[in-house]
């Protein structure tokens, strides 16, 4: 069994394509203020992409593992699925949600604002929002910020705090284990001291 943390997925969300540029967005789709040119177009690159993340969720995560999802996982959108149970159906293994500011209304129904992994010897918080990290932990694992920022160093309290972001717009649109994720915070850390 393997353990995966990704956030921001935003399955369902034509717009995040073309907030974010994701790679789903075409030449041709938007007009000269930056809206979709028709609500068909948006549909159907909605469409490739919930089809495209799924695709790549599954390639990497078997039935058995573990997924962390650090907020903002679904739209409620009657023309495709609706809940994220329906999601889950074809996603592979188990998820623990966290919330983020989009989930308030698509059914992940969850309680969980943040927590905290003993991971590798080290504890890391998992927590949607950047601005609100943990400072009792030295890493922390963010979404919400989506393709502005990978890794970010910050201060809390006079100590030297490390923001990653696990969303997927910065890690190929795939979940990573969380051996990755920790192997490349303690990379980066490493490198921000010899600066």
């Amino acid at each position: 069994m393997n353990t995966f943390v990704t956030a921001d997925l935003h399955l369902n969300h034509a717009n995040i394509i073309r907030y974010c540029k994701r790679p789903w967005l075409m030449k041709g789709d938007l007009d000269s203020d930056g809206e979709w040119i028709n609500k068909g177009i948006a549909e159907d690159r909605c469409l490739r992409m919930n089809n495209e993340l799924i695709r790549r969720w599954n390639e990497r995560v078997k039935p058995e593992d573990l997924v962390f999802h650090v907020g903002d996982f679904c739209f409620k959108n009657a023309q495709y699925k609706t809940t994220s149970e329906e999601w889950e159906t074809v996603l592979n293994g188990k998820i623990i949600f966290l919330k983020g500011n989009h989930d308030k209304n698509n059914s992940t129904k969850t309680k969980i604002e943040s927590l905290q992994i003993c991971w590798a010897d080290t504890l890391i918080n998992m927590q949607h929002y950047p601005d609100l990290v943990d400072g009792r932990c030295r890493i922390n694992f963010v979404g919400h910020i989506h393709e502005h920022w990978k890794f970010k160093k910050t201060h809390v309290r006079g100590k030297n705090i490390y923001l990653f972001n696990v969303g997927v717009d910065v890690n190929q649109f795939y979940p990573i284990t969380m051996d990755e994720a920790t192997d490349y915070c303690m990379k980066m850390i490493r490198e921000r001291k010899e600066e």
